[in-house]
C-alpha cells in the first residue's frame, strides 16, 4: 500500500479506463487519461501538444509527438486505442494527486512530461 506520510509521493497501480486524443473545446490539441486507482479515480493530461501556425491553424510539435509515443511505449501498447483497459503505475504528488509520472506496471520505466518538455526544448 502506498504511503501518505507528510509530503511523500505515493505510487499506486492504476487502470486506464478512458482516453482522449484530439482537440479540446478551444481547438487546442491535447490528450487525457482517466485512471482508476485503488483509492478512487483521477484524470491526467490536458497539456497542449501543438503550437499556433499560419492562418489560425495549429501545427504539431516535437513535444506533442514525443509525449504521445513515449506514453504508449511506457504502457506497452502499439497504438493509442490500446491504452484503454491497460494497467500502469502512477506516482502522485500526494494522496489526492496530481499525477507526477506514469510507469510501466512491471518494469522500472517512467513517463514524465516535465522531463520530455525539457528534452524537446533543446
Amino acid at each position: 500500500m502506498p504511503s501518505d506520510r507528510g509530503g511523500e509521493r505515493m505510487i499506486e497501480n492504476a487502470k486506464i479506463v478512458n482516453t482522449m486524443l484530439g482537440y479540446e473545446g478551444h481547438g487546442i490539441e491535447t490528450f487525457s487519461l482517466e485512471l482508476e486507482l485503488e483509492t478512487g479515480s483521477i484524470s491526467y493530461g490536458g497539456y497542449v501538444l501543438g503550437s499556433p501556425g499560419e492562418n489560425h491553424k495549429r501545427i504539431g510539435t516535437a513535444f506533442g509527438m514525443t509525449a504521445i509515443f513515449e506514453l504508449m511505449n511506457v504502457v506497452g501498447v502499439s497504438c493509442w486505442e490500446q491504452l484503454k483497459g491497460k494497467y500502469c503505475r502512477v506516482e502522485l504528488e500526494s494522496k489526492y494527486g496530481p499525477v507526477k509520472r506514469i510507469g510501466n506496471l512491471l518494469k522500472n520505466e517512467w513517463y514524465d512530461l516535465s522531463e520530455i518538455l525539457e528534452r524537446t526544448r533543446k
